[in-house]
């Protein structure tokens, strides 16, 4: 599960990182062309991509916490 969580802090790191250079961008001069809808909807799949990955590492800590009180429970027997 560390290795899920270090891979969703590395994905909220590009996201931070991705805004940032967004919001460069629109301070040149040089970049009235940018295509902002097309940026809208990868930033978009991208945060999607973020939600799932966290609703999976949410669903394995909970596996994991259940097989936990399960394991605890059998050996209190």
């Amino acid at each position: 599960m560390l290795e899920d969580l270090e891979r969703l802090q590395e994905k909220a790191g590009v996201l931070v990182n991705w805004v940032a250079e967004m919001k460069d961008l629109i301070r040149n001069p040089y970049a009235s062309g940018l295509n902002v809808p097309k940026v809208l909807e990868d930033l978009g799949g991208y945060a999607a991509d973020m939600v799932r990955e966290i609703n999976s590492i949410q669903e394995k800590a909970q596996s994991a916490e259940e097989s936990e009180k399960a394991e605890s429970a059998s050996v209190e027997q």
